[in-house]
């Protein structure tokens, strides 16, 4: 089923059970929710089991968050829910709703719409208050951003995962911005997602980079398939040829990414692709309201570790005998880059002096 591209809305329904077989219930919920005309299921997340809240146990309850496309109003919904809950749990009412139950519907969010009536309010007022609903959240927004948005048929161009926690601030904002336009204006090479069929070249750059006892290709696919992780590369816009210059790996957990790895070919290593693969990591956690980043870098590596301290990390520990090899870790992070005037005046500077090379170049 497709639905008309015209007045579309996107939301987000947590689903969650603790009677009965609940994982068979929970994918009943989704299958008549998506037998709506009006309603498109895009993403289902996992499942998790999670302790029962308040008065609502003994029972763990198994939830799920799905991702829907809808021409139906948030109220409209909103009210479509209430009937899939009680056509699957009608005795609920009775038995008090905020106790144990076979399907507890909840409307998240609705695109970007703020709402506060006596029985909708919206983003959810609880949702936030819920790490494991924010999880699932993140675990289908990774998801959908890699299939939908980074592509190998399409330049790069960064859809910000959205934040269900604060509204981003407007000069937060603007150095997200910034940072997908210079992207952009990058004439040489464009930014897509790392594919299997890529793994040779990757695997010979990661060499290159690390050594030949880094990571190896069961790794490198293990990670493609992680779901919060994103892998990124560069590849040149050649004519006639596309060349893999570089690559970058990050984890995001709720609050807080993780950049895995970041590796270019030597033969491109003056052209500042690390510094541009680095800042697409920036801007991804800039738009979901990432706060703190970290990473691992050789103790030997004197040009990595330039790199991130030009770009407001710094050292917080070391890992030692951290790589296969034996060589010690240095373990950077970053400051609340959401609120820290000094790393974001730091990184707009860096914009700057970026753009106007770029300018010469033109």
């Amino acid at each position: 089923m497709s639905l008309a591209k015209d007045s579309l809305h996107n939301a987000f329904i947590s689903l969650g059970s603790n009677l009965g077989d609940s994982k068979a219930i929970i994918k009943q919920g989704i299958e008549l929710i998506n037998s709506n005309a009006s309603i498109q299921v895009l993403y289902e997340s996992s499942l998790l089991q999670n302790p029962a809240i308040e008065d609502a146990g003994p029972n763990d309850f198994i939830n799920s968050v799905i991702k829907v496309s809808t021409s139906l109003s948030a109220r409209d919904l909103f009210l479509f829910l209430q009937q899939v809950e009680r056509s699957l749990d009608p005795d609920r009412e009775s038995r008090g709703r905020k106790l144990a139950r076979y399907l507890d519907l909840d409307l998240l969010t609705f695109d970007d719409l703020l709402l506060n009536e006596s029985d909708l309010i919206l983003p959810h007022p609880r949702m936030n208050k819920r790490d494991f609903i924010l999880k699932l959240i993140r675990e289908i927004e990774i998801n959908s951003y890699v299939d939908e948005y980074v592509s190998d048929t399409q330049d790069y161009h960064y859809i910000p995962l959205p934040d269900f926690s604060a509204a981003i601030p407007a000069n937060v904002k603007s150095i997200a911005n910034k940072i997908n336009n210079l992207l952009k204006n990058r004439k040489d090479f464009k930014l897509r997602r790392i594919y299997l069929d890529d793994l040779d070249t990757i695997l010979k750059i990661d060499a290159e980079g690390f050594g030949p006892k880094h990571w190896t290709r069961e790794v490198f696919v293990k990670e493609l398939s992680n779901p919060y992780a994103i892998y990124l590369l560069a590849e040149s816009k050649g004519l006639l040829s596309k060349k893999i210059l570089g690559f970058i790996g990050i984890w995001i957990v709720l609050d807080e990414m993780h950049i895995m790895t970041l590796a270019t070919a030597s033969k491109v290593q003056n052209q500042k692709v690390a510094q541009y693969l680095l800042l697409a990591a920036i801007e991804i956690a800039l738009s979901s309201h990432i706060r703190n980043l970290s990473l691992e870098v050789k103790v030997d590596n004197e040009a990595a570790k330039h790199i991130y301290e030009k770009f407001g990390f710094f050292k917080q520990g070391s890992r030692p005998k951290y790589y296969a090899d034996g060589t010690d870790a240095i373990l950077y992070g970053t400051e609340n880059i959401q609120e820290s005037d000094q790393f974001r005046d730091n990184l707009e500077a860096l914009i700057a002096s970026f753009a106007m090379t770029l300018s010469k170049q033109l």
